[in-house]
């Protein structure tokens, strides 16, 4: 749903200019199918048109119009101009922020050092975590056989696993 000012309302030049363009390219394409009457757009009709398609760029729209008077035999209405602009317009592109800080990945004994730093953990604990860590790094390098023995040996150490 589209908001349109009020015709009262003070308008920029540009805005209005575009919006006068729009009118005449909708008049003209409209002019080129049969009509009981003098082919004319009636105020209310090229306000319509103008507040759906004002917000597409002149390229577009004269693309859209262009398109449509070369491949239809019928009068279109502003959803068939619509759809055409929609169609010709480029998809937005993601550009990243630079400004944002980079990120830096902790590795796994950083990690550790920070928890005893803090005492979320203890010299002995930390121990077991990286024992634990290098049994896990060689299984990755061994295979599963070698993993489950590996786990074993980890279980007869009483380290903790993944399964406490």
């Amino acid at each position: 749903m589209t908001i349109s000012t009020p015709s009262s309302a003070v308008q920029p030049a540009s805005r209005t200019a575009h919006r006068v363009w729009i009118a005449g390219g909708i008049s003209t394409l409209l002019g080129f199918y049969y009509q009981d009457t003098a082919p004319r757009l009636s105020e209310a009709a090229g306000k319509a048109w103008a507040d759906d398609l004002e917000h597409f760029p002149r390229e577009v729209i004269a693309a859209a119009l262009d398109h449509w008077r070369r491949t239809e035999t019928y009068r279109p209405t502003p959803a068939h101009i619509i759809r055409l602009c929609q169609q010709a317009m480029p998809r937005p592109t993601v550009v990243p922020i630079s400004d944002e800080p980079q990120r830096v990945r902790v590795t796994a004994e950083r990690g550790l050092e920070m928890m005893e730093e803090v005492g979320l953990i203890s010299a002995g604990e930390a121990e077991l975590w990286r024992a634990r860590h290098e049994a896990y790094r060689e299984s990755l390098s061994l295979g599963v056989a070698a993993a489950a023995l590996l786990q074993r040996t980890a279980e007869a150490r009483r380290m903790p696993t993944a399964r406490e």
